[in-house]
């Protein structure tokens, strides 16, 4: 599955305030954290069902909101070389990992959400699903090692391509990252 502007999400455990983490993202900036050119930080997490606090990069951005009660970390692919449905993973996970050692977050590691920020070229039908469903498979059985995993198109024709991704093991974002 190649497409430029993917899109992973991670849920961690918990319902941190994601504005509490803005002063954290700032020195992510300044210290150079993520292998990005980094640009800002945006507070929109006043936004109802907005993306919260988004860390806005040349390539791609992150965004950190609550969803249902839980924190998730969205990983959004703009532009560049690297659009690959691993190379997307491996980001969203590297980004992750740093919020687990920085801010004491703990993602789930059995849970992600695929979107394909593109419906021209991905349409949010079956027949999408069924041709972006041997890549998804192929990387769940890396990610997870074999374990059984639950993909689900996430099929409202009003919506983006998107896809669940349900594990029945959950391993750690550096364990998955290693499997990557």
């Amino acid at each position: 599955m190649q497409a430029l502007r993917l899109e992973v999400k991670l849920f961690a455990a918990g319902s941190t305030s994601p504005r509490a983490l803005v002063p954290l993202l700032h020195r992510w900036i300044q210290t150079h954290r993520l292998d990005e050119v980094m640009v800002d930080v945006a507070d929109y997490a006043h936004v109802e069902g907005g993306p919260g606090v988004l860390l806005v990069c040349h390539a791609a951005h992150y965004s950190i909101a609550l969803e249902g009660g839980r924190l998730a970390l969205t990983y959004s692919r703009k532009r560049g070389e690297d659009a690959t449905l691993a190379g997307a993973f491996r980001a969203a996970l590297v980004a992750g990992r740093c919020l687990e050692e920085d801010a004491a977050l703990v993602f789930d590691g059995g849970e992600a959400v695929v979107h394909v920020n593109d419906r021209l070229i991905a349409p949010n039908t079956a027949e999408t699903f069924q041709s972006a469903r041997p890549d998804l498979e192929a990387l769940a059985a890396r990610l997870w090692d074999g374990a059984a995993v639950d993909i689900q198109h996430l099929g409202d024709a009003r919506e983006r391509f998107g896809a669940r991704l349900k594990a029945a093991a959950s391993p750690t974002v550096a364990t998955l990252l290693d499997r990557l």
